[in-house]
């Protein structure tokens, strides 16, 4: 997968996309499966700044703050998202999941900012299980699922998605 440049932003950009996602009180992973939410923060940081950004670079840059652990943290203090129906998938169509999430080779979170690989992911799904998965489902599906140790781990080269992430590996 081609390599993807975090956008700069000046500190005062910064400034503004850390009190708008402060004061939306919305953690990264939930944005994916908040279409309406990240709608609103990508329109009002743009609206703020003069910049004409996309809900998937404003994502990215704040998954990738966090990553290096220069990023906010809400520490349970934020709006909670409508959980992840459990019964979603079986058990066995979530062995199904595991092995496509597998062998397509690219991390949970990049489904989060990444709406193409994540619709070309949830058609997969969709063809393997025989019926409609929406992208958006699927990501905070497996997002949910990483966070409780269940998705099955990928090789160490797999997911990545900027330069300065494979040389800290």
């Amino acid at each position: 997968m081609p390599v993807r440049k975090t956008v700069r932003l000046s500190p005062a950009d910064d400034e503004t996309l850390r009190r708008l996602y402060r004061s939306y009180r919305i953690p990264i992973d939930q944005y994916r499966g908040r279409p309406v939410e990240r709608a609103r923060l990508t329109d009002a940081f743009n609206a703020a700044t003069g910049q004409q950004l996309g809900a998937e670079t404003l994502l990215h840059y704040m998954i990738r703050r966090r990553k290096d652990g220069k990023w906010e943290t809400f520490d349970g203090d934020h709006r909670r998202a409508k959980p992840v129906p459990a019964d979603l998938f079986s058990d066995e169509e979530w062995r199904i999941v595991d092995r496509l999430y597998v062998d397509f080779g690219v991390g949970a979170d990049t489904f989060i900012y990444k709406s193409k690989v994540a619709t070309k992911f949830a058609v997969k799904v969709s063809a393997a299980l025989g019926r409609a998965v929406r992208p958006d489902v699927l990501a905070a599906a497996l997002v949910d699922r990483r966070k409780a140790d269940a998705l099955p781990r990928l090789g160490p080269d797999a997911g990545f998605e900027d330069i300065d992430e494979v040389a800290s590996a």
